[in-house]
């Protein structure tokens, strides 16, 4: 008696299920997708944390604005607005906060300053520089119905050494710390900056 050599029933004669290639094709092609979309998803969170993110003065800068130039003197200090901006809910502003060439000091240190910007959304703080330079202050504020934003300036004092050099310590100035030296007001209809802007 002869081996039965007929297929098993679902094979073809080589003993090969019909359905195997295309059923392992199939999972081929799953499993290809799914190793590249794993791979797509990998590559993209990389670069989405690894770009730099804009900071606010990139916003600022980019955005669609006005560059009015004005500057604003009180005593020994001057600010310059050099941009507003449309930020969407809110407004950007850049301000040069710094001295006058020249400018006398007014406490036994050197000075810098303290903005306070009353704005809708409240009071915004910014620093002048403490070695007596320019330093640039980006914000976002809410501009109220009026367009005018008052200004408080705070003189601050830098301790300094006999030879000019800042320390730690105390110095005096007046008037004292807790009382603003002057105020002005950016009122944005007065310098022509459009309402669509600000508003």
């Amino acid at each position: 008696m002869s081996p039965d050599v007929r297929a098993p029933e679902g094979f073809d004669s080589s003993g090969v299920d019909p359905l195997a290639p295309p059923l392992f094709r199939r999972r081929a092609f799953r499993n290809t997708l799914l190793v590249l979309l794993g791979f797509a998803l990998g590559a993209g969170w990389i670069l989405a944390t690894t770009q730099p993110r804009a900071t606010l003065e990139d916003r600022i800068r980019d955005a669609r604005g006005s560059e009015p130039g004005v500057v604003y003197q009180i005593e020994n200090m001057s600010a310059t607005l050099v941009k507003v901006a449309d930020l969407g809910d809110k407004v950007g502003i850049g301000l040069i906060i710094g001295q006058p060439a020249g400018a006398q000091q007014r406490s036994t240190g050197r000075d810098s300053f303290r903005l306070e910007i009353h704005a809708e959304n409240g009071i915004v703080i910014v620093y002048g520089s403490d070695d007596g330079g320019a330093r640039e202050a980006w914000e976002e504020i809410v501009v109220p119905p009026d367009g005018q934003i008052v200004v408080d300036v705070h003189r601050q004092c830098v301790p300094l050494t006999s030879a000019g050099l800042p320390t730690s310590g105390f110095c005096s100035m007046l008037p004292p710390l807790k009382d603003p030296i002057g105020s002005f007001v950016i009122d944005f209809r007065a310098l022509h900056i459009p309402e669509s802007i600000w508003h």
